[in-house]
């Protein structure tokens, strides 16, 4: 009934209509709200379903309808810009309410709006040019608000393609979808307003990423470095994070493959502070890892002494971070390490292959976090395999070990004498006591499957100790020989 008022009743008529059945619906959708706690489980849904079609419907008429409008005493722009901004606003509340398939619905009916005006102010080229600005931030805003239903997964893609190794055992993010990408009907619309991604990019905001994403180019170079604002805003309110993961795992991915050393501080310090809590704390465990390969790229792009300041953020800041991101991040010194050591000794020297490495991350990494716990040697095995202090333990001493084994040359300072005793008294020792006393009684539960998996896993504890002691041994035998 609206499309049909809207095509053949006077224009100026209905939009006044129009607008009025719009404020309506804001005004129930505020009310609704406020009263959400007082509102029947079972009669929700029927409002929301009722609130998103009548959102469509008065979209559609309003795109039949202002192409009819005369132009008299007020420009295209001047009619269009309050239009838009309370459009915007009444989709803000409907999109809170709206499901995946309801906000692609939205999607697709501002898309619909969008291109009925491509042409609405035809002769006049700066009217025309406010009116695609106007048209663009309204696109923009409402890709924004619906950016749970833009979701195509985006980002496991760009992860496949940097970390092919990966592919065949990640399986795609829980919140994905396989449907059709509802965002090309917005391409599609601002195409119509002769808008390309130089357009977008010109004037960035979440929903233009959303639409950079979705395009197809991914890879945006030094332009990157510019979004970071926004960037930022994504990553800590997990708002189109499929699109935006994807921009940075590309862009980065593909600086990292050039070589490129140009990545400003600016741009990595205040990422990697954002990344490390979503790759510790993100619902999705397939995201997480994702965000977390992602964080080993970015720090790949740091100086190294910012890289190493910033590891040792990631290591001791317990409040941000969860104990498992703490761990994690002893795996990224590790990576480090080993790119530091394998290449010729630098002037001046890279920190990750000097004595800083030692001075800096040493006293986190080897030592007992909780020294209380192995005090008596009288813990049991079955408390401390619940905590995260086993996989930091064997992650401390795989570090340990490639230490001693890749530093021939001795560039961070692992094979000195008093770096060996001290790393031996405050550390290795109080470990081997306690796994000793807890072989000791290792068959009093051993009808428990949970104590015998604990007893597994302690296995791979008592390896990696294993490892470690030998390889200093061997170094402690050297000193002997000299």
């Amino acid at each position: 009934m609206l499309r049909f008022i809207g095509g053949h009743c006077s224009a100026r008529e209905c939009i006044l209509s129009f607008e009025e059945v719009q404020a309506h619906l804001a005004v129930a959708l505020l009310k609704e709200d406020s009263d959400v706690e007082d509102t029947p489980s079972d009669s929700e849904g029927k409002q929301d379903d009722s609130a998103v079609l009548q959102l469509v419907r008065i979209l559609d008429a309003f795109g039949i309808v202002l192409p009819r409008l005369p132009k008299r005493k007020k420009t295209p722009s001047e009619i269009l810009r309050p239009l838009v901004d309370h459009l915007a606003a009444t989709i803000r509340l409907v999109a809170q309410i709206a499901n995946i398939q309801e906000g692609k619905d939205i999607i697709a009916s501002a898309s619909r709006f969008t291109a009925s005006l491509s042409s609405w102010a035809d002769g006049n080229e700066d009217e025309q040019t406010q009116c695609n600005l106007l048209l663009f931030e309204f696109i923009c805003s409402t890709l924004e608000m619906c950016s749970r239903s833009t979701n195509i997964g985006l980002a496991q893609l760009a992860f496949e393609a940097q970390f092919p190794r990966f592919a065949s055992r990640s399986g795609p993010s829980s919140s994905s979808s396989v449907d059709e990408d509802i965002v090309q009907d917005a391409v599609s619309a601002l195409a119509h307003l002769g808008l390309t991604l130089e357009d977008y990019l010109k004037r960035p905001s979440i929903g233009s990423l959303i639409l950079v994403a979705h395009l197809g180019r991914h890879s945006l170079g030094s332009d990157l470095f510019a979004l970071l604002r926004w960037i930022l805003t994504s990553l800590q309110t997990n708002t189109a994070l499929d699109e935006i993961l994807a921009i940075l795992l590309t862009s980065l991915g593909q600086l990292r493959a050039t070589g490129d050393t140009s990545v400003p501080s600016q741009f990595v310090i205040p990422l990697v502070q954002v990344l490390g809590p979503v790759a510790g704390c993100h619902p999705d465990a397939p995201t997480r890892h994702l965000v977390f390969r992602l964080l080993s790229i970015t720090l790949t792009l740091s100086a190294p002494a910012i890289r190493l300041q910033l590891l040792r953020d990631l290591l001791s800041d317990s409040e941000a971070l969860t104990p498992q991101m703490q761990v994690a991040a002893i795996g990224l010194v590790r990576e480090a390490t080993i790119e530091a050591l394998s290449v010729p000794e630098q002037s001046p020297p890279n920190p990750f292959a000097s004595p800083i490495l030692l001075r800096e991350i040493g006293p986190m990494v080897f030592s007992l976090q909780s020294s209380e716990l192995f005090s008596s040697c009288e813990v049991a095995l079955d408390d401390f395999m619940q905590s995260p202090e086993p996989l930091r333990l064997v992650e401390s001493l795989t570090l340990l070990f490639v230490l001693l084994k890749r530093d021939l040359e001795n560039r961070t300072g692992i094979r000195d004498n008093q770096q060996i005793n001290d790393i031996g008294l405050n550390f290795l020792a109080p470990l081997q006591a306690q796994m000793d006393f807890w072989k000791q009684g290792q068959d009093s539960n051993d009808n428990d499957s949970e104590h015998s998996h604990n007893l597994m896993q302690l296995g791979i504890l008592d390896m990696w100790l294993e490892r470690t002691q030998s390889a200093v041994q061997d170094i402690s035998e050297g000193f002997g020989d000299i």
